[in-house]
Formats: C-alpha cells, structure tokens, sequence
C-alpha cells in the first residue's frame, strides 16, 4: 500500500535469514550456531544487538542471557565420557558418562532426553529458553545439546519440531518486527519497515500475498482512513452493531465490508438500513409461514391445490424480491462507504 515499506516472507525466506543471523553471530563471537541462537533470541534476532551487548556490555551482557562469567569457555556444550563423581543424574547414578550445556552439572543422555522432551511436550515453543535443570543454574540448553541426547526412534520427529519451535521464534521473538499474516490458513509473515514520510505512528495497513490485509499497528483489518484509537473507540462503542455486519459480511462474501465510517450520521444510516433489511426478512419469514398454513388446510381438490400454490408461490416471491432488493442497499451503501 502506498506510503507504507514492508516485505512478505515465507517460511523458507524467514529460515534462510534466521541461518545467515545464525552464523553471522557464531563466526563473529566464535561460538556455537545454537547459541548464537540463544544470543539472537535474547536481542529479537538483531545481529547488531548481539554484536554491541557482548563487546560493549561484557560481564552484564553475559548474566543477562545466563551464560557462565565471559572468563569461561562458553563454546557449546561440555561432555565427560569417563567415570566421574561429579556426576548429578537425575535417577541418582553416578558415575555415568555424562553431558552439561556448558556449566559445571552434568546429566546422563537419558535424563536430558526426558527434560528436553518434556519441556517439548508441556511449552511448546516456549520450551526454547529452557535453562539446566539445576536448580540454581540458568545456563541455556542450546540446540547442539538437543541434538547430542536425541536419538531414540523419535528423534526425527522430535528435532523437526524443535526446529519448527526455532522458526516461530524468529517471529514471535521479534519484538513486533515481524508478525504472522492474520489471513487464515496463511504461513507468511510480514515484515514492517516503516512509513515512507516517517511516520510509524499512524494507520499503517499492509497487504500479504494472500490478498489478505490488515493494520500493522492494531492487528485488525484495514482502517488507515482513521487511527487506531478512533477505529479502537467506533468498535467499542458499536458492538452490537458490528456483530450484525460481521454476520452480513459472512452471508454475503463481501471482502471490501468497510469497518469504520468516518462520521456518526453514516453509522446512523447503516442502523436504518440494517432494521429495514431485517424487519424485510422477518416480514418474509412469517409471509412463508402464513402460505405454507394455507396449504396445509386446503382442501383435497386438485385445481384448489393448485391455484392455492400458485397464488402462495407469487406472495412469497413478492416478499423475497422485496427483501432482496433491501439487502442489496444495505451492501451497496456500505461497498461505497455510504457515498451513494
């Protein structure tokens, strides 16, 4: 839409920057891609961020992801193949070859499988800032960790969903930079990048792909003639009467059903409007009630039968192109924003 900067993206676009972001931080910092990952998530996955909270901001920087002090080695994950004391497995076997996501407490493969399934099973894609299950620990689980201790006959399944979980992350963790298309059954998403005059406070409507369109600020559907307050305000002091035209938009498919009118005297025309048409489908609804009695108490004779039916069908079609004809103003008026 015109004075509005924005791009669309598919999932496949949005993986292919969340691994360019990935590596872009991982060789830089050289660390791990997952927790490159676990860097990015915390700054909205803005490289930029990443880049100026770990060279500017140092030991902060570090408490603030839960990552060890910036003096230890914060490369991946830690494993001890031997057997050691300092084992903590959750079953209380010590001694097994074990693993940590890079802090001093190490779990067996079968507890961290469990953890990390669980955490799968019970969050969803919340499940990705999952920290140790120490108690007093809160270093992250990265996904190289994911991928050590998953492979049981699931693991396909499970490191596809977590990858997945990865994904909506690069959305939902935005910050509000991306969002999702609103359009049902759309898997885009839509990426603001501002006004043309500099004005991101305003209306800012954008159009996805899948034709379906809403306000960027808001999340509802179009409105950029008013603000959002005032659209906000027109609905809330409207409802009833926007639930009888969210019923009519449904009925009659029309995808250019205006939202808002810019003064009260066209939200008073809709309402006359609006009664006229439904006080024409009531009259037709007890017209055909009224001429189905009557030839249910007509009496056996074929030509009375006959011309009875014939005398309720002209009544009832009178009625129904009577009615139409208020239905079609209605849906005129309201296509031309009360123009006409």
């Amino acid at each position: 839409m015109e004075g509005i900067r924005y791009n669309v993206l598919t999932q496949d676009d949005l993986r292919v920057r969340q691994e360019v972001d990935t590596h872009k931080v991982g060789e830089l910092l050289s660390i791990a891609p997952g927790l490159a990952a676990v860097l990015l998530r915390h700054c909205q996955w803005r490289p930029e961020r990443v880049q100026g909270g770990w060279f500017d901001n140092g030991e902060a920087f570090h408490v603030a992801v839960g990552l060890p002090s910036s003096e230890d080695d914060v490369s991946g994950p830690r494993v001890l193949t031997d057997r050691t004391p300092n084992c903590r497995c959750f079953d209380g076997s010590p001694g097994r070859p074990s693993r940590s996501s890079g802090c001093s407490h190490y779990y067996c493969d079968e507890c961290w499988r469990r953890y990390i399934r669980l955490a799968m099973d019970d969050k969803g894609p919340r499940c990705l800032p999952l920290r140790c299950p120490h108690p007093s620990c809160v270093v992250p689980v990265v996904w190289e960790l994911v991928v050590d201790v998953v492979h049981d006959a699931d693991a396909d399944t499970m490191l596809a969903l977590y990858d997945q979980f990865m994904l909506l992350s690069y959305v939902d963790d935005s910050g509000g930079r991306i969002q999702w298309c609103h359009g049902r059954a759309c898997s885009r998403a839509v990426e603001f990048l501002g006004s043309s005059d500099g004005d991101d406070s305003a209306s800012t409507d954008v159009l996805c792909e899948c034709r379906h369109g809403f306000c960027w600020t808001c999340g509802k559907e179009p409105h950029r003639l008013v603000s959002c307050d005032a659209a906000r305000a027109w609905v809330d002091e409207n409802r009833p009467l926007q639930a009888s035209l969210d019923d009519l938009k449904r009925a009659t498919g029309s995808r250019t059903w205006p939202l808002i009118w810019a003064s009260r005297n066209k939200c008073e025309l809709f309402g006359c409007l609006l009664k006229e048409a439904k006080d024409s489908l009531d009259s037709l609804q007890l017209c055909a009630e009224q001429e189905k009695e009557k030839l249910t108490l007509c009496n056996t004779d074929v030509v009375a039968i006959a011309e009875t039916y014939s005398a309720s069908k002209k009544t009832v079609m009178d009625h129904t192109r009577e009615t139409r004809q208020h239905f079609d103003s209605l849906v005129k008026a309201a296509e031309t924003h009360f123009q006409d």
